[in-house]
C-alpha cells in the first residue's frame, strides 16, 4: 500500500519524517501548555509511541486521518479559549495534591476527603488528554505499517524508516532553532500532510480543512495572551508582560517574564529603592535590599563575578551596582539575554564591565580557565530536584561535580552564594549537605534557605557584621 503518487520508498520516508515530526510537536506544545507535562515529558513520549504501536499492530483496519486530526483540532481549541484551558491548566494542580511532584504552583493538602477527589479528577482530565493525543499517531501507524508490511526487502525498508525519523527530528530543531512559534509547526504539519490527502482519487479535503483550523486556533492562542511579545525560544516559551510603570515618575517601567506560563523572573531596576518588588522578608524590607544586592556585599572587593543563570540582567545589575569590576554572565537562552538587553531598565548587559556567554553552566564550567572573587547561581530552571521528575538542568548543575568545579573556579578569599526557591525542607538540605562536603564546611544560610553562602566565611561574616543593611 502506497500514498498515490510516490514510490514505496518514499511513502515509508514520508510519513516518518511525518510521525516523529508530529511526536516532537506534541511532547513540547502539550508539557508548555500543561505545566505538568513539563516535569512528566516522559507522559507524552510514551502515549505517542503507544499510538503508533496501536496503528501498526491494527494496520489491516481503515485508516481514519481525519479522526485523528479531529482530536488534535480539539485538544487545540481547549488550549486556545480561556475556560476550558483553565480546566486543562488544573491538571498541575490536581495532580500536585499528594506532594509527590515538587512543581512551581502546586497545591499540596493533607487530607484525604480533599486529596481523593482533586486526584480523580487530575486523572479524569489527564486520560483524556492523552487520549487525545494518541488518536493522530494510530492512522500514522497503521499507514507506516501496511508500507513495512508489503516492503519487499524489509532491512532496506527499515533503513528509510529511520531515515525519515532523524528528518523529522531535525525539520522540528531547525524550526525552534528559529525561535518560530507552534502555530508555524502545525502549519509544516498541514503541509507535511497534504500528499495524503490531494494524490488520492477524489481528492480528500477534510484533512486539510481540519488542520487548517487547528493552525488559526494556536495561532489565536498565542496572540490572545496579552504579552507585550511572546516568543518561543529553543527552550522555552517566553512572555513578556507590563507589570507596572507610571509615566508621573521617575521610576523605571518593570517588566514579567513568564516562562512556559509561569512567573520566571521581574525585569526591574536594582536602583530603585522604592520598589516592593525588594522584599523577601520582614527583615529584607525594612533594609531595603534584593536578592540581587545581597550577594555582591557579601564579598570585600568583588572585582570578578561568575554569574550562572543571569537571566534578563537583575542580577548582574545588583553586581555591577556594589562595586563588581567585571562580571562573566552566563545564560542558555539567548532569547533570555535578548529580553534583558532590551528592556531592562539598568541596561546591564550593555556595560563594558559584562561578558555574556550563552551557554549551559556545566559547559561553561567545563571549558572555564579563569578564577573569580564570587561565584553566583541565579534561580536555574526547573527547582525540583526529585528523582520521579524529568532530567531537568537543577539535576545537572546542582550536583557534586558540578560545585566541586565551582570550587576549583574561586579564588582563595573568594564565595560561592547559591540561590534556589526550596519547595520542601530537604531540598534545601539537600543543598547544604553537597555544598558542606564539598568545601568541608557549614553554609551560612541566608533568606530563610534562599541564599547559601560558603567559601571564605570569614570575610563573609565579618561583612554581615559591619553593615549594617546586612
Amino acid at each position: 500500500m502506497r500514498v498515490p503518487g510516490m514510490r514505496s520508498n518514499l511513502s515509508i520516508f514520508w510519513i516518518s519524517v511525518l510521525g516523529l515530526y508530529l511526536e516532537l510537536l506534541l511532547i513540547r506544545w502539550v508539557s508548555t501548555e500543561i505545566r505538568i507535562f513539563a516535569y512528566l515529558q516522559n507522559t507524552v513520549l510514551v502515549v505517542c509511541f503507544l499510538g503508533l504501536g496501536i496503528g501498526l499492530f491494527t494496520s489491516r483496519r481503515t485508516i481514519s486521518a481525519n479522526r485523528g486530526l479531529l482530536s488534535l483540532l480539539i485538544l487545540a481549541g481547549a488550549l486556545a479559549f480561556s475556560p476550558t484551558r483553565r480546566v486543562l491548566e488544573s491538571i498541575s494542580y490536581f495532580l500536585s495534591v499528594l506532594g509527590e511532584l515538587n512543581i512551581w504552583g502546586g497545591v499540596y493538602l493533607d487530607s484525604l476527603s480533599v486529596i481523593l477527589p482533586a486526584l480523580l479528577i487530575g486523572l479524569f482530565l489527564t486520560v483524556i488528554v492523552m487520549v487525545l493525543i494518541l488518536e493522530p499517531f494510530v492512522p500514522i501507524g497503521r499507514l507506516l505499517g501496511r508500507l513495512m508490511d508489503e516492503h519487499p526487502r524489509p532491512i532496506v525498508a527499515y533503513s528509510v524508516n529511520v531515515a525519515g525519523s532523524l528528518a523529522g527530528v531535525w525539520l522540528f530543531v531547525v524550526l525552534s532553532w528559529l525561535n518560530l512559534p507552534p502555530d508555524i509547526w502545525f502549519a509544516v504539519l498541514l503541509l507535511l500532510a497534504l500528499p495524503y490527502f490531494l494524490l488520492r482519487k477524489p481528492i480528500s479535503w477534510g484533512g486539510p480543512v481540519i488542520l487548517s483550523a487547528v493552525v488559526v486556533l494556536v495561532a489565536m492562542a498565542r496572540l490572545s495572551n496579552g504579552s507585550l511579545e511572546t516568543i518561543w525560544s529553543p527552550y522555552q516559551k517566553l512572555a513578556l508582560f507590563a507589570e507596572s510603570g507610571n509615566d508621573e515618575s521617575d521610576r523605571p517601567a518593570e517588566y514579567l517574564l513568564l516562562v512556559n506560563n509561569t512567573r520566571f523572573q521581574p525585569i526591574v531596576s536594582v536602583r530603585d529603592p522604592t520598589g516592593d518588588w525588594k522584599a523577601w522578608e520582614a527583615d529584607a524590607e525594612d533594609s531595603g535590599l534584593s536578592l540581587y544586592d545581597i550577594p555582591p556585599l557579601l564579598h570585600a572587593s568583588p572585582k570578578d563575578v561568575l554569574i550562572v543563570g543571569a537571566g534578563t540582567g537583575n542580577d548582574v545589575a545588583g553586581a555591577l551596582l556594589h562595586g563588581a569590576g567585571h562580571v562573566t554572565a552566563v545564560e542558555i537562552d539567548p532569547v533570555v539575554v535578548e529580553f534583558g538587553r532590551r528592556y531592562h531598565p539598568d541596561s546591564p548587559y550593555a556595560s563594558v564591565q559584562v561578558q555574556v556567554v550563552v551557554d549551559d553552566a556545566r559547559s561553561f564550567f567545563a571549558r572555564a580557565g579563569e578564577t573569580y572573587d564570587l561565584i553566583w547561581f541565579g534561580f536555574l530552571d526547573a527547582h525540583t530536584t526529585t528523582a520521579m521528575t524529568n532530567v531537568r538542568l537543577d539535576h545537572y548543575v546542582y550536583t557534586r561535580e558540578s560545585i566541586t568545579r565551582a570550587k576549583e573556579l574561586l579564588r582563595e578569599d573568594g564565595i560561592l552564594c547559591l540561590m534556589f526557591g526550596p519547595l520542601r525542607p530537604f531540598i534545601v538540605d539537600r543543598m547544604a549537605t553537597v555544598l558542606r562536603d564539598v568545601f568541608d564546611q557549614e553554609p551560612i544560610v541566608l533568606l530563610g534557605g534562599v541564599l547559601l553562602v560558603v567559601g571564605n566565611l570569614d570575610g563573609v561574616r565579618e561583612r554581615l557584621e559591619n553593615l549594617p543593611e546586612l
